[in-house]
């Protein structure tokens, strides 16, 4: 079951005769209104799949992305990649999300796409010799019935958690640390802090300049970096920056998806007596994400017991912003 185009039909029966596209074209925009009318979740997103196809120039990561057609309706899709650098069969961040579908797709053939996407997963962790690959179920799942349909495989379930701001009582950020709101008092003061958001003239070099200063590497392609370019002009992200005496010193990008934002990344000087540059640049996210009358913010996933010492500080920083928690349950397949 190689994934490839040519190797289309010997699987295509495992979707009950439906036509399966591999390899989502990531240089254009599809023509269907799948997002449109379905997708929830920015990183389950078309527009997502282009992003994360560009980040990659030297061959590393492998687009396993496809949907499942009747006729010329789009019933679902998969969004899926496999990271040659480090093992990783992922979605979003390290983990894979459930494929999205039609709700007009007949049960018992989502229930059959299911049970195929899980058996391809487990087919896919041996043929890449996977070294992780962690499935993150919806907040609704029904267990059981899921159970019943995957319980052929052998996995084990543990559980992980979403953070979010949630606007969704009050259009308003509030903090409940109070060294959150020292902090972001300080930058208030002693920083100034803009919001660029749809502005046609907008140059992403600047923002790319210095996340390669504060990196100390290129990390991602330039061809990435363009697209979150166009997403600014598009007003399908925003960045909330900090800059002292015009020098740029800090910014968060979020990207928008529907009514939900995505905390996507941040990039932030450190030393030279600077405090509170990331706790300003994400407050001001908030409070603008607020104003676009956003029913919420996707902040981030925690970070386990198992991840290293700096993801586990990313997450307490991030904690620190979220007023949503939300558990999910989470399949191992590795």
């Amino acid at each position: 079951m190689v994934m490839d185009t040519t190797q289309k039909s010997n699987i295509s029966g495992f979707f009950n005769g439906y036509e399966i596209h591999f390899k989502i074209d990531s240089s254009i925009q599809e023509t269907d209104d799948f997002d449109q009318r379905y997708t929830e979740e920015f990183f389950n997103s078309e527009r997502y799949i282009r992003y994360v196809s560009s980040t990659s120039s030297d061959g590393t990561l492998v687009n396993l992305s496809f949907k499942i057609k009747n006729g010329t309706r789009c019933m679902s899709r998969i969004c899926l990649f496999f990271d040659k650098s480090n093992g990783i069969l992922f979605t979003f961040d390290k983990y894979i999300y459930l494929p999205q579908f039609d709700p007009n797709c007949p049960k018992a053939d989502e229930k059959s796409i299911l049970l195929q996407f899980f058996k391809m997963i487990n087919y896919l962790v041996k043929y890449y010799d996977v070294s992780d690959a962690k499935i993150i179920l919806p907040k609704q799942t029904k267990i059981l019935e899921l159970y019943n349909i995957i319980n052929c495989l052998t996995i084990k379930f543990t559980q992980n958690t979403h953070m979010f701001y949630d606007f969704s009582t009050k259009k308003s950020v509030n903090m409940s640390r109070k060294s959150y709101r020292n902090l972001v008092n300080f930058s208030t003061k002693n920083y100034t802090f803009n919001l660029i958001y749809g502005e046609k003239s907008f140059c992403i070099d600047e923002y790319f300049s210095l996340h390669k200063c504060v990196a100390g590497r290129q990390t991602r392609s330039i061809a990435s970096w363009s697209i979150q370019e166009e997403w600014v002009k598009q007003k399908t992200a925003f960045i909330s920056e900090c800059r002292v005496e015009g020098e740029l010193i800090g910014y968060a990008f979020f990207s928008l998806f529907h009514k939900t934002g995505q905390y996507f990344s941040g990039v932030y000087v450190r030393g030279n007596g600077y405090k509170g540059i990331s706790h300003g640049c994400l407050y001001n996210g908030l409070k603008f994400a607020a104003e676009l009358d956003l029913n919420k913010v996707f902040i981030g996933v925690a970070a386990t017991e198992c991840d290293s010492e700096k993801l586990k500080s990313i997450t307490k920083f991030k904690m620190g912003f979220s007023n949503r928690l939300e558990l999910r349950l989470l399949i191992n397949m590795d």
